[in-house]
């Protein structure tokens, strides 16, 4: 439950922040503006990196662990946030850039014992390398791990994603290895950037600029290096395979402004990204293509945890010899994608069919518009006792909406979706793990044949709406329904037991709600009625 709480936490902060900190960016004019490289066309606010940070601190402050390698930690990535705001707001030349870069991986190194001691079998006798050698050689790495990542940031969502995959592959791997503090900072990060995408899911609406760029950079270099150097059975290999893409990239990149006589400080339009834009995918569809690539980096990362390092650097070549062949044939031969025009054509019209048939929708629409909050109130009773902590802020939580619906009635839609967001995984959880003593087994077979029929009702409503605006699917949902798969894969009954069926089920849940508000437009009055009844009941179950 910690971890849920950690995430949970992180999550929130930066979700309830972000409208914030955007609102101050408009008043003082810090916007990305658009030039001749970018993908977007209108000037946006860049201000999620420092409200990732501070949704990433809050959590490691109050779960870590403190110690020198939770310190090193904060202070490295609280210099690259200042040095990140200042290039965001400012502007600054790349010697002033790598100079912060330096002194935040000194700082992990010569204080928080982050150093690359040894690469396994690479070298004769497994012998460690030497201490000023070890310090230089780890001091690259970082630094080129932070520009890597800082590199990705090109297309909506994309760094987000690219970070999110990696940091929970390495929560799972420090979780298996009992290195708890980096399970909090790994589970910290993840919160903090999937509230962050909520955002920066095209078309974004924020950016996370170089403050949020080079903390993740910094960040995955410092978990996978503690995580995979000093007393553990892991590959000194393994952050070359979770962050391989955005290495790859960066560094053929480089070189490619190198061999044209380029300074490598100069930005251009030559990253995979762009090329993956240039054979004709649309936006979306290349976010997605690269987040189906570092799943599976990540899946061979897991699997390759416990091999040779000559296995996984040959494997490394072998992929990065396949991709930059890929890439280099479409641009020698100027190829493109086809689109088979003609198959969505079809497609679209037997949905417009079904679009006319008002009543069909009509009944998908009331099934979840009364099925959702019945199916949250049922959850409620499902839990054998209700913790104070939650009975308390579901208490604050009405009371709070109350006054919100009282001074400004605009805000009661985002105000009801973040007490959704909050209150359903906790519900989710102890449903599922502490069930009551007379929930039995047909019980159960109801209340889950409910979830898989609201599901379905959510879906045909989401198909065959004919609204405009509401809820979209895009490249964020692949995020959670590749991390749901996965939890349901995990081989540890234990943790299999305890997050696969709480995740689906929150995951579903959650989809409902948002279907539900799109479908809406604003009209919440009877939904936030039936919902705050659901956490009324949970702020006096405590009570009896």
């Amino acid at each position: 439950m910690t971890i849920i709480t950690i995430s949970g936490l992180s999550f929130f902060l930066t979700m309830a922040l972000m409208p914030v900190f955007v609102h101050l960016a408009v008043r003082y004019s810090a916007y990305d503006i658009p030039d001749w490289r970018k993908i977007h066309h209108q000037p946006v606010p860049h201000v999620g990196g420092i409200v990732m940070t501070i949704g990433t601190f809050v959590p490691i402050l109050l779960y870590s662990i403190p110690g020198t390698q939770i310190r090193a930690y904060l202070a490295g990535a609280l210099i690259l946030a200042l040095y990140g705001l200042a290039d965001d707001f400012k502007g600054l030349d790349y010697r002033l850039k790598f100079t912060g870069q330096i002194v935040a991986s000194m700082i992990a190194i010569l204080y928080g014992g982050v150093k690359i001691i040894h690469l396994g079998s690479l070298l004769p006798g497994n012998i460690v390398i030497p201490e000023i050698t070890s310090v230089i050689f780890t001091l690259l790495v970082i630094v080129g791990l932070t520009n890597a990542i800082n590199m990705s940031d090109g297309l909506d969502g994309l760094a987000g994603g690219i970070c999110l995959l990696s940091f929970l592959c390495i929560c799972y791997l420090a979780y298996l290895e009992k290195d708890m503090n980096l399970v909090v900072i790994a589970a910290a990060l993840a919160g903090s950037i999937y509230g962050f995408l909520l955002f920066n899911t095209y078309p974004a609406s924020v950016f996370m600029g170089d403050t949020g760029s080079q903390v993740l950079g910094f960040s995955a270099a410092f978990l996978s290096l503690t995580l995979t150097q000093g007393h553990t059975s892991l590959s000194p290999l393994l952050p070359l395979v979770i962050f391989g893409f955005p290495i790859l990239d960066s560094i053929t990149v480089t070189c490619r402004r190198l061999f044209s006589g380029r300074s490598p400080f100069i930005a251009d339009k030559d990253h995979f990204h762009h090329q993956f834009v240039r054979m004709g995918l649309f936006h979306s569809e290349a976010v997605f293509t690269i987040y189906v690539i570092q799943s599976m980096m990540i899946v061979l990362a897991y699997i390759l945890r416990f091999q040779s390092e000559w296995v996984i650097l040959s494997i490394c070549i072998a992929f990065s010899g396949l991709a930059l062949t890929f890439f280099n044939a479409f641009d020698n031969k100027n190829l493109t994608i086809r689109r088979f025009d003609r198959i969505n054509q079809i497609i679209q019209g037997r949905a417009q069919v079904w679009r006319e048939n008002g009543r069909f929708i009509w009944m998908s629409y009331k099934s979840i518009q009364f099925g959702a909050p019945l199916l949250l109130i049922w959850t409620v009773f499902l839990c054998d006792k209700v913790p104070g902590y939650l009975s308390l802020s579901s208490g604050i939580a009405v009371i709070l909406f109350g006054a919100v619906w009282l001074i400004n009635r605009k805000w009661s839609n985002q105000f009801l979706l973040i007490l959704i967001y909050l209150s359903v995984p906790f519900l989710i959880y102890y449903s599922e793990n502490h069930p009551a003593s007379w929930t039995g087994n047909s019980i159960r077979f109801f209340y889950h044949l409910f979830f898989i029929l609201l599901t379905a009702f959510s879906f045909l409503t989401l198909r065959f709406t004919r609204r405009q605006h509401g809820f979209k699917v895009n490249t964020r949902h692949y995020l959670v329904l590749f991390i749901t798969l996965i939890l349901f894969a995990l081989p540890e009954p234990d943790l299999r037991d305890q997050f696969g069926a709480v995740a689906v089920k929150m995951i579903m849940l959650l989809y409902i709600y948002e279907i539900l508000l799109g479908e809406l437009r604003g009209k919440i009055g009877l939904l936030s009625f039936m919902t705050l009844s659901c956490l009324a009941i949970v702020a006096l179950r405590w009570f009896f």
